[in-house]
């Protein structure tokens, strides 16, 4: 049985100025960069990661961080979760809605 997500204790090591770290991958796109605003506006600490920069919010905007790295490398990884509680990874190499249409 799993347990509850919601009911899982956040230790502070998981924190950032009192609030839960949160990792977003790919918040270079338009749904990782609204999912990471809707966390921020929850109150909790966002790092966004992507190797492209968001261009349609500023960063203080939709998180607390931005990093700008290329996931497919371990390393990097590692860094951009980094004490995180949770981490959601949207994060691919698809093209965009500009290849979507014209393909």
């Amino acid at each position: 049985k799993m347990s509850d997500p919601k009911n899982a204790v956040c230790p502070e090591t998981h924190k950032t100025d009192g609030k839960v770290r949160v990792c977003v991958a790919g918040a270079g796109g338009f749904i990782a960069a609204h999912l990471a605003r809707h966390f921020k506006q929850q109150g909790k600490y966002v790092v966004a990661v992507d190797w492209k920069d968001q261009e349609f919010f500023k960063h203080e905007e939709f998180c607390d961080e931005f990093l700008m790295l290329d996931l497919r490398t371990h390393a990097n990884c590692v860094t951009a979760t980094k004490n995180c509680f949770e981490v959601y990874n949207l994060a691919a190499d698809m093209g965009g809605m500009g290849f979507i249409q014209s393909n």
